[in-house]
């Protein structure tokens, strides 16, 4: 009856398959069916980034914006007010900042 100590008539066969297969169905999900409706919404929004992409006129526009942010022009002559590029005036602070 008892063979090293323990009664194997105690071993409940089929709840320990139970948990075995759903050991096996939670890691199927965790690794095989999560990435797959992970990408699938991964291209969903891809294919929404595509449909709303820059016109051109879009681009022209920030080309526009972009010459006037990196050029010297005078804001008000009289007053001796320039625009500087942004660069250029961080560079200025900090050259005079370590000439202190």
């Amino acid at each position: 009856m008892s063979s090293g100590g323990y009664d194997r008539s105690e071993l409940n066969y089929p709840i320990i398959m139970g948990i075995v297969v759903a050991i096996a169905v939670f890691f199927a999900a965790v690794f095989i069916v999560l990435p797959i409706v992970y990408q699938a919404g991964f291209d969903q929004n891809l294919l929404h980034l595509e449909k709303n992409m820059p016109t051109p006129q879009l681009d022209a526009l920030r080309l526009k914006e972009s010459e006037v942010l990196t050029r010297f022009e005078w804001k008000n002559k009289a007053n001796q007010t320039v625009y500087v590029p942004i660069d250029v005036a961080m560079g200025t602070v900090v050259d005079d900042y370590r000439a202190r």
